[in-house]
């Protein structure tokens, strides 16, 4: 759980992990490339007509317990949306992306450390 977010970040419920989250990994698994990709909005739209109220931040947590779990490999995302990518060049600058995302927010924690 992550300091300040522990309601978004916290573990998966019972429903998440056994109802949603298979059904949101049909939702993302054939979205193969970057013009097939499906945005937050449009997944919780489509969970909603399958009967289940949920919010983008749930929609987000589930994403990542996909991606660390490896549930969908490679599953990348844009402003877009999410989508599955095969090209390993588009990996390799998404990783790269992520990791410099992340530096951007240790400069900032370190920064307030001082």
């Amino acid at each position: 759980m992550i300091t300040n977010f522990e309601d978004i970040t916290e573990g998966l419920s019972t429903n998440e992990n056994k109802v949603i989250l298979p059904r949101l990994i049909e939702l993302v698994k054939w979205r193969i490339g970057r013009e097939n990709a499906i945005t937050n909005k449009k997944i919780v739209h489509l969970l909603a007509q399958m009967g289940h109220d949920v919010q983008e931040t749930s929609v987000r947590k589930m994403i990542n317990q996909i991606r660390i779990h490896g549930l969908v490999v490679n599953l990348l995302a844009t402003s877009k949306g999410y989508y599955v990518s095969n090209d390993s060049k588009e990996i390799t600058k998404y990783i790269l992306s992520l990791r410099e995302r992340a530096a951007a927010i240790n400069a900032v924690a370190d920064a307030l450390a001082v």
